[in-house]
């Protein structure tokens, strides 16, 4: 429902347990390394290319997660949208910033202005079906 400020109401957001997705994570890798037969020079630059995959793989997918931070930031009423996506209040800003094209040290619009700052600049309003999927909906 649009609310004043052209903010939508949302419920509480579901921070992903980086925790146990850095557990499985490690669980997977160590699984894959104990089946291979190799001296361990080997094995270490066999990790080492398993993370710089792995690394590859998450910044491809940095987008996406602005697009949705600065979404959810800008258009919701959603609080703490920094802490599902595992970064910090600063980091959040700083992707704001970018988004809004403002300099680093720039000083952000305040709160009530941001909605139509951010169409000014182009973010766009990403519809979220979560909790359509989980109903099965």
């Amino acid at each position: 429902m649009r609310l004043a400020g052209g903010r939508v109401r949302v419920g509480a957001l579901e921070r992903p347990d980086f925790d146990e997705v850095r557990r499985n994570a490690e669980a997977e890798i160590r699984a894959e390394f104990a089946t291979l037969a190799v001296a361990p020079d080997e094995r270490l630059r066999l990790a080492a290319e398993a993370v710089d995959q792995a690394e590859e793989e998450k910044a491809a997918l940095l987008p996406e997660r602005d697009e949705a931070l600065n979404s959810l930031a800008f258009y919701t009423t959603a609080r703490g949208v920094y802490l599902s996506a595992g970064i910090t209040r600063r980091g959040l800003l700083r992707v704001q910033q970018r988004a809004l094209g403002l300099p680093r040290d720039a000083n952000m619009p305040p709160r009530p202005e941001q909605p139509a700052a951010a169409r000014a600049a182009g973010v766009r309003f990403v519809k979220c079906d979560v909790h359509t999927r989980r109903s099965g909906r």
